[in-house]
Formats: C-alpha cells, structure tokens, sequence
C-alpha cells in the first residue's frame, strides 16, 4: 500500500481559527453554542504539527473527509464482523491467533469510531 497524499494524523477540531487548518466546517444549528454566530458555527479542523498543504494534499484531505461516513459505517461493520469470528465456539486455534495478535489494530478501530461520536 502507498503512502496517503493526505496530511498525517493526529487531526483535531478547535473552535478558534488557527490560519493552518485543513478544514473549515461550517454549520447552521439551531443550539448555543459558545462560539456560534447567529444559529451558525465554524468547526476548524487542524494537524498536530502540519503548517503547509500543497494543492494535492488538500486534494487528499478532502477526498478523505468527504469519505468519512463511508469510512464510518464500514469500520463499525468491521468490528462487528471481527467481534462475531471472536465470539464464534469453533474459531480455529491459528485464526484466533491472528486475530487476537491484531488486538491493537481493533482498539485503534474503537478508539477512531469513538472520536468521530465526539464527546459524550
């Protein structure tokens, strides 16, 4: 697999403007918030670190952004999927093996899933 064109991680949101964000999100919502305008509100999404997008890397951070709850749901399915093979009586020994040897990958798939629910 290739190198993403996208801006590395660790992307965050932030209420205040930064001049380097990857992303503006702008929302019309009815709630107050402490930093909406009016019933609208600006989200900015930042990279940890990240100070210059060329043209094609924009390209990649929205392409990706665009792709997130496509990425969302087939993530949450994934899960399920692995959750299901786990839980199952005659999972062979060398596939549980393998499986359970990726457990990081699966808490790194939770943990991606609990931050796009954002905070509870």
């Amino acid at each position: 697999m290739s190198e993403p064109a996208f801006t590395p991680g660790p992307w965050r949101e932030t209420p205040e403007t930064r001049a380097v964000e990857i992303c503006t999100v702008h929302c019309i919502t009815p709630r107050s918030v402490p930093y909406a305008i009016e019933g609208q509100r600006w989200i900015y999404i930042i990279a940890e670190g990240s100070t210059h997008r060329d043209e094609r890397e924009q390209d990649a951070n929205a392409y990706l952004i665009a792709a997130a709850p496509d990425l969302y749901i087939g993530c949450s399915a994934m899960l399920g999927l692995v959750q299901l093979i786990l839980n199952r009586d005659d999972l062979s020994p060398e596939l549980r093996a393998v499986l359970q040897a990726d457990n990081h990958r699966i808490a790194e798939a939770e943990a991606a899933l609990a931050k796009a629910d954002g905070p509870s």
